[in-house]
C-alpha cells in the first residue's frame, strides 16, 4: 500500500513523498536525493521518528506520517549551513 510521508526540515520546510510501506529508509533517502532535495547526499539525510533515528534498512513505521529529516555536514561536499536554511 502507498502512502504520502511528510518530512520536515527544521527550518519548517515540508516535502511530500509517496512511498510504499514496506520500502526501507535507504532507498526512500536516494529518491528525495533524485527526486525533491537533490542537492543534499543521501548519506547525510537522517529521518527521526518518534525520538530515533531509522537506519537505512528499517522501513519507516506503519502508523507514522511524519518524520523529522535532518541534514548533516559532509566536509568533503559542498553544502554548508546557508543552503541548508534556505530551504
Amino acid at each position: 500500500m502507498i502512502k504520502d510521508v511528510y518530512f520536515t526540515l527544521r527550518t519548517g520546510f515540508h516535502v511530500r513523498l509517496s512511498v510504499e510501506e514496506t520500502t526501507v529508509v535507504g532507498d526512500i533517502k536516494h529518491t528525495l536525493h533524485r527526486t525533491k532535495l537533490t542537492h543534499f547526499k543521501p548519506e547525510n539525510m537522517k529521518f527521526i521518528c518518534n525520538g530515533k533515528v531509522l537506519n537505512n534498512n528499517e522501513i519507516i513505521p506503519p502508523d507514522i506520517t511524519l518524520i523529522a529529516l535532518a541534514i548533516t555536514q559532509d566536509l568533503n561536499y559542498n553544502c554548508n549551513e546557508k543552503s541548508i536554511n534556505s530551504i
